[in-house]
């Protein structure tokens, strides 16, 4: 094998590895938004488990009976 030969292989595993770095970058970004989007709704739902054990919500005593049919 030549050295134009090795120089041109090298250079394309390089566009190879730039293409494969590219894809698992935007693979990560997205990765990172859903992360961030579920931590978000957990903690949403940290918020509403505290707010039914202390009782904010509302007292099922206090409602009106539900219309019978």
């Amino acid at each position: 094998m030549g050295l134009d030969e090795r120089i041109i292989d090298l250079e394309e595993r390089l566009m190879h590895q730039e293409k494969a770095l590219e894809a698992l970058s935007i693979a990560n970004h997205r990765q990172q938004n859903q992360l961030d989007q579920i931590q978000r709704e957990l903690k949403q739902v940290r918020q509403m488990l505290l707010q039914l054990s202390s009782g904010e919500v509302g007292d099922s005593a206090n409602e009106p009976p539900p219309p019978h049919y």
